[in-house]
Protein backbone atom coordinates (compact mmCIF):
# COMPACT_ATOMS: atom_id res chain seq x y z
CA UNK A 1 0.00 0.00 0.00
CA UNK A 2 1.25 3.19 -0.80
CA UNK A 3 2.46 4.97 2.25
CA UNK A 4 0.26 8.87 1.88
CA UNK A 5 -2.79 6.27 1.52
CA UNK A 6 -1.80 4.28 4.86
CA UNK A 7 -1.44 8.37 6.03
CA UNK A 8 -4.91 9.19 5.05
CA UNK A 9 -6.37 6.11 7.18
CA UNK A 10 -4.46 6.93 9.99
CA UNK A 11 -5.49 10.94 9.75
CA UNK A 12 -8.78 9.43 9.85
CA UNK A 13 -8.17 6.95 12.36
CA UNK A 14 -7.27 10.06 14.64
CA UNK A 15 -11.07 11.45 13.89
CA UNK A 16 -12.41 8.54 15.34
CA UNK A 17 -10.87 8.74 18.59
CA UNK A 18 -11.50 12.29 18.68
CA UNK A 19 -15.32 11.48 18.62
CA UNK A 20 -15.52 8.48 20.48
CA UNK A 21 -14.57 11.08 23.22
CA UNK A 22 -17.40 12.66 25.38
CA UNK A 23 -15.83 14.98 26.91
CA UNK A 24 -14.03 16.32 24.04
CA UNK A 25 -17.69 16.40 22.27
CA UNK A 26 -18.95 18.41 24.86
CA UNK A 27 -16.30 21.06 24.91
CA UNK A 28 -16.72 21.47 21.29
CA UNK A 29 -20.49 21.29 21.03
CA UNK A 30 -21.84 22.49 24.49
CA UNK A 31 -21.49 26.82 24.83
CA UNK A 32 -22.16 26.51 28.60
CA UNK A 33 -19.31 27.37 31.15
CA UNK A 34 -19.97 24.07 32.74
CA UNK A 35 -19.78 21.87 29.86
CA UNK A 36 -19.25 18.60 31.23
CA UNK A 37 -22.32 18.61 33.15
CA UNK A 38 -24.82 19.09 29.75
CA UNK A 39 -25.63 15.93 28.32
CA UNK A 40 -25.31 15.29 24.70
CA UNK A 41 -29.13 14.95 22.71
CA UNK A 42 -30.93 11.64 22.56
CA UNK A 43 -30.25 11.25 19.46
CA UNK A 44 -26.58 12.58 18.93
CA UNK A 45 -24.73 11.12 15.94
CA UNK A 46 -20.88 11.82 16.95
CA UNK A 47 -20.32 10.89 13.11
CA UNK A 48 -21.52 14.63 12.25
CA UNK A 49 -18.91 15.94 14.29
CA UNK A 50 -16.69 15.37 11.48
CA UNK A 51 -16.93 18.06 8.40
CA UNK A 52 -18.92 20.43 11.17
CA UNK A 53 -16.72 20.27 13.76
CA UNK A 54 -13.52 18.04 13.36
CA UNK A 55 -11.84 18.39 10.13
CA UNK A 56 -9.67 17.00 8.38
CA UNK A 57 -7.67 19.81 7.07
CA UNK A 58 -6.65 23.21 7.85
CA UNK A 59 -9.57 25.18 8.14
CA UNK A 60 -10.61 28.67 6.44
CA UNK A 61 -11.62 31.44 8.55
CA UNK A 62 -12.81 33.36 6.23
CA UNK A 63 -16.00 31.04 5.49
CA UNK A 64 -17.01 30.76 9.15
CA UNK A 65 -20.09 31.57 9.28
CA UNK A 66 -21.47 30.45 12.90
CA UNK A 67 -20.26 30.99 16.65
CA UNK A 68 -18.74 27.46 17.24
CA UNK A 69 -15.69 25.64 18.09
CA UNK A 70 -13.46 22.81 15.97
CA UNK A 71 -10.68 21.62 15.42
CA UNK A 72 -8.04 20.98 12.45
CA UNK A 73 -5.70 18.13 11.88
CA UNK A 74 -3.00 17.83 9.30
CA UNK A 75 -0.34 16.19 8.25
CA UNK A 76 3.31 16.98 7.26
CA UNK A 77 7.07 17.18 7.32
CA UNK A 78 7.77 13.82 5.99
CA UNK A 79 10.78 12.39 6.74
CA UNK A 80 12.67 9.84 4.70
CA UNK A 81 15.65 7.40 5.21
CA UNK A 82 17.27 4.76 2.68
CA UNK A 83 14.47 6.33 0.57
CA UNK A 84 11.42 5.00 2.90
CA UNK A 85 9.05 7.23 4.89
CA UNK A 86 10.30 6.97 7.99
CA UNK A 87 8.49 9.81 10.16
CA UNK A 88 6.84 12.99 9.55
CA UNK A 89 4.10 15.46 12.09
CA UNK A 90 0.48 15.66 13.13
CA UNK A 91 -0.30 19.27 13.32
CA UNK A 92 -3.51 19.67 15.56
CA UNK A 93 -5.23 23.29 15.98
CA UNK A 94 -8.42 24.24 18.24
CA UNK A 95 -10.23 26.83 17.98
CA UNK A 96 -12.95 27.97 20.39
CA UNK A 97 -15.28 31.59 19.30
CA UNK A 98 -14.68 34.13 22.18
CA UNK A 99 -18.30 33.92 23.94
CA UNK A 100 -16.97 30.16 24.65
CA UNK A 101 -13.77 30.83 26.17
CA UNK A 102 -14.27 30.50 30.08
CA UNK A 103 -15.10 27.18 31.53
CA UNK A 104 -15.81 26.57 35.10
CA UNK A 105 -12.97 24.26 35.44
CA UNK A 106 -10.02 26.61 35.94
CA UNK A 107 -8.52 26.32 32.57
CA UNK A 108 -10.50 28.07 29.45
CA UNK A 109 -11.66 25.58 26.96
CA UNK A 110 -9.51 25.74 24.51
CA UNK A 111 -6.91 24.60 27.49
CA UNK A 112 -9.59 22.23 28.07
CA UNK A 113 -9.84 20.61 24.74
CA UNK A 114 -5.64 20.78 24.29
CA UNK A 115 -5.81 18.54 27.14
CA UNK A 116 -7.94 15.67 26.46
CA UNK A 117 -6.22 15.65 22.94
CA UNK A 118 -2.92 15.30 24.71
CA UNK A 119 -4.71 12.37 27.05
CA UNK A 120 -5.77 10.50 24.14
CA UNK A 121 -2.39 11.16 21.82
CA UNK A 122 1.06 11.21 23.61
CA UNK A 123 1.21 7.99 24.43
CA UNK A 124 1.51 4.71 21.93
CA UNK A 125 -1.27 4.99 19.81
CA UNK A 126 -2.77 1.49 18.67
CA UNK A 127 -3.36 3.18 14.61
CA UNK A 128 -1.11 1.37 12.91
CA UNK A 129 2.78 1.29 13.20
CA UNK A 130 3.53 4.97 14.65
CA UNK A 131 4.08 6.31 17.99
CA UNK A 132 2.82 10.00 18.79
CA UNK A 133 5.12 12.43 20.92
CA UNK A 134 4.59 15.95 21.49
CA UNK A 135 6.71 17.90 20.07
CA UNK A 136 5.46 21.27 20.70
CA UNK A 137 1.82 22.66 21.40
CA UNK A 138 0.13 25.23 23.36
CA UNK A 139 0.98 28.36 21.54
CA UNK A 140 -1.46 30.62 21.51
CA UNK A 141 -3.40 31.54 18.17
CA UNK A 142 -5.46 34.13 16.86
CA UNK A 143 -6.43 33.93 13.42
CA UNK A 144 -9.07 36.66 14.08
CA UNK A 145 -11.05 38.79 16.59
CA UNK A 146 -13.66 36.41 17.05
CA UNK A 147 -11.39 33.18 17.27
CA UNK A 148 -8.57 31.79 19.91
CA UNK A 149 -6.82 28.38 20.09
CA UNK A 150 -4.17 26.57 20.42
CA UNK A 151 -2.17 24.02 18.59
CA UNK A 152 -0.46 20.98 19.13
CA UNK A 153 2.14 19.32 17.21
CA UNK A 154 3.13 15.85 17.24
CA UNK A 155 5.28 13.49 15.76
CA UNK A 156 5.15 10.08 14.63
CA UNK A 157 7.83 7.72 13.97
CA UNK A 158 8.52 3.76 13.83
CA UNK A 159 6.08 3.85 10.30
CA UNK A 160 6.04 0.50 8.48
Amino acid sequence: MPHFEELGKYKYNILLKFIENENLIKALINDSEDFLNQSLPDDFDNTKLIYNYIFPYQKNFDLITEKKNFITISLGNYDYINNEFKSGRVYIYIFVHNTMLRTSYECLRFEYIQNQIDIMLNKKYGIGAFNLELVTGGELILPNSEYYGANLVYKFTDFQ
